[in-house]
């Protein structure tokens, strides 16, 4: 009971902290504006910062944790970097008005195990380099890719919210919430695969890879309507891919809360592997199998890391898109260009320039305004994304600068 009280006490001026933030005029005016550039009549170019190294973070103790129950400790954890950011980051982040408990959903995997070897730099760092072993050479293997089972565990859901509403929910609201649909299918073979691999096969034997395809759509076509099913799909999330989900569009025209559909929700999906491929492959092996997940799903945020700014006429086959990644291997005047109004380019800034002991001011700017000329250049709506930040160097004032050199560059051409 001491430790529950003790827990409490902290969960409680958090979820303080964390109500007083989403009931803000800043949390309200960014809601609005991330709602007109999801329409695609942008009030102004938009701006998140995600996928941070926590572990760099915490200089001053601003990240310790305090509860002693691993659920309330996991929810700590979540809020506290949401604050952080709040606090630190100058950004178009939106907090929903009541506190998120995800809800626990259990998948049994496609049948085959991902065998890889790893190196690291820093042992405090998510983010290694893997070397794939190719667990998927003949047709043998292929029949061993099963269709997943999903299960959502509705006790230990119960359990979370019930903690939590007993330790805070005379505060703020608590709500279980569940996940957006993706499609990342290559992204999964290539890890079962190796690139190489792949790559040899798209020459030596494309019927194979089709058929690896055709079952990674039905493995991920089952898997969204067990979701369905089981109302795991969260229509009211604020991030799809990093980026801001706002609209007036979603959920759909006869929308159940009990029984949430994928045409209520954003989804996402990428193809990385084809960042080295010609439009011709691009389309063969992704477009039409990606085409037949998107056409379930509500809006689409399309791509990561792959350079899409010569592929935007095959974007155009995949139903739904809302958004487009622009990279940083990505020319982002060739894209303005070939996407116009018609979507959001959705520019992801090089973290590489802040990777160094002093983040490089001159690149970040150089990068900013090139992107709004572009932009103004063609009519596109934009946004601006900093994710997949591997490193700082321990330095997270260079994060926090960021986001200052974007609102001054931002002022300047307005």
């Amino acid at each position: 009971m001491v430790a529950f009280t003790k827990d409490r006490n902290v969960i409680r001026r958090l979820v303080s902290e964390y109500a007083e933030a989403a009931g803000s005029e800043r949390n309200r005016k960014a809601v609005q504006d991330w709602k007109a550039l999801n329409s695609l009549n942008p009030a102004r170019p938009m701006m998140t910062i995600d996928q941070i190294p926590w572990h760099e973070m915490n200089i001053d103790g601003e990240l310790d944790l305090f509860c002693e129950d691993v659920s309330l400790r996991e929810l700590e954890q979540t809020m506290r970097r949401a604050l952080y950011k709040w606090r630190h980051m100058d950004t178009d982040q939106t907090l929903p008005e009541y506190v998120e408990v995800p809800k626990v959903i259990h998948n049994t995997g496609f049948g085959i195990e991902i065998t890889e070897n790893t190196l690291s730099i820093d042992n405090d760092n998510e983010i290694l380099s893997h070397e794939y072993i190719d667990q998927l050479q003949t047709e043998e293997d292929l029949s061993k890719l099963r269709i997943p089972a999903i299960t959502y565990d509705a006790e230990e859901t119960d359990y979370k919210v019930a903690l939590l509403e007993k330790a805070a929910g005379d505060l703020f609201p608590i709500r279980a919430v569940g996940i957006l649909p993706y499609f990342n299918a290559w992204d999964k073979i290539a890890m079962l695969r190796s690139v190489t691999s792949i790559y040899m096969d798209f020459i030596d034997r494309p019927e194979f890879l089709h058929a690896i395809m055709s079952r990674f759509l039905e493995i991920e076509l089952s898997s969204l309507r067990q979701m369905e099913e089981q109302n795991l799909l969260n229509p009211y999330a604020q991030l799809v891919h990093c980026s801001g989900t706002h609209t007036d569009e979603l959920p759909a025209e006869g929308f159940d809360s009990g029984h949430v559909r994928s045409s209520d929700c954003w989804g996402f999906g990428m193809a990385q592997i084809f960042s080295s491929c010609s439009a011709e492959m691009h389309e063969e092996f992704e477009v039409k199998y990606a085409a037949e997940y998107y056409k379930h799903i509500g809006l689409v945020y399309y791509g990561c890391c792959e350079p899409l700014h010569n592929k935007i006429h095959l974007v155009r086959q995949l139903p739904h898109v809302r958004k487009i990644s622009i990279s940083p291997w990505a020319d982002v005047n060739i894209a303005a260009e070939n996407i116009g109004k018609d979507y959001v380019l959705s520019k992801k800034i090089n973290p590489a320039f802040l990777a160094a002991d002093n983040a490089d001011e001159a690149a970040l700017r150089a990068e900013i305004r090139e992107t709004l000329n572009a932009c103004a250049r063609n009519g596109a709506p934009c946004e601006f994304i900093l994710k997949d930040i591997s490193t700082v160097r321990y330095k997270p004032q260079n994060l926090f600068r960021w986001s200052v050199l974007f609102r001054e560059e931002l002022s300047k051409f307005s």
